[in-house]
């Protein structure tokens, strides 16, 4: 048996446009439009990050998106030890029913270099702080780190003076007014990886509650959609 999840809005990465398509169809009424697909390199078909969202629930303002490095402005850049081109894709939109204005940023940081995740988490801060000083704030994506690393402690530390800044993070996991529900993991590798770190966050700034939170593990047939494993919170905005 398989259940419903009503989506509103969602952050994905490694979004090939064929998906994106594949997801735009799929909703019912066409209420699910998938959009901001970006290109890390010059191939149209080889995407990073999109936003499907309920069209009749947000409106998207603007959108932008930098890349994780030391010239976020220079498309394709690679940054400090990365493997990869990484990107951020950040959307402002305004919710249709309680007219509130937020903030989503979407991103993947590298698998291979620690320096540049670690660096990647500090310039998404700076990013937040300089584009959103005071809007409600999401960041999700995979951020290829458990919660114990360096590269977790940069996204959520903060100090008694600066907690109410709009860049101070909390993972809203931590702060569920529910108990979490699902595995405690989130890479599986289609179900074939051996170990299975959680390293997929929906992070937000105070201005949000979060009611609860969880990680879905349904498969059809031993057969997953992603080597990842959903990750969903319920928020309210403050």
């Amino acid at each position: 048996m398989r259940s419903t999840i009503s989506l509103f809005l969602c952050g994905l990465a490694l979004a090939i446009l064929s998906s994106c398509h594949l997801i735009r169809s799929s909703a019912p009424n066409a209420s699910l439009n998938v959009m901001t697909f970006n290109v890390r390199y010059n191939n149209p078909n080889d995407g990073e990050n999109a936003w499907p969202l309920r069209q009749t629930r947000f409106a998207l303002l603007q959108q932008g998106t930098f890349w994780l490095s030391t010239t976020p402005e220079q498309p394709g850049s690679v940054g400090w030890d990365a493997a990869l081109t990484r990107v951020c894709t950040w959307g402002k939109f305004k919710d249709r029913d309680t007219r509130k204005i937020f903030f989503l940023f979407n991103t993947h940081f590298d698998h291979m270099g620690e320096k540049a995740r670690i660096e990647s988490a500090k310039l998404i801060r700076e990013k937040i702080q300089t584009l959103a000083p005071t809007e409600p704030i999401i960041v999700t994506g995979d951020f290829n780190a458990n919660p114990n690393s360096l590269v977790y402690q940069t996204m959520t530390t903060g100090t008694p003076e600066n907690e109410k800044q709009n860049n101070h993070l909390l993972d809203t996991r931590a702060i569920s007014q529910l108990p979490h529900y699902g595995p405690r993991w989130t890479f599986h590798g289609f179900g074939a990886a051996t170990e299975r770190p959680l390293i997929d966050y929906i992070f937000v700034n105070h201005r949000a509650i979060v009611r609860r939170h969880g990680t879905i593990a349904e498969s059809i047939d031993g057969r997953y959609a992603s080597d990842h494993l959903p990750v969903l919170a319920e928020l309210v905005w403050k």
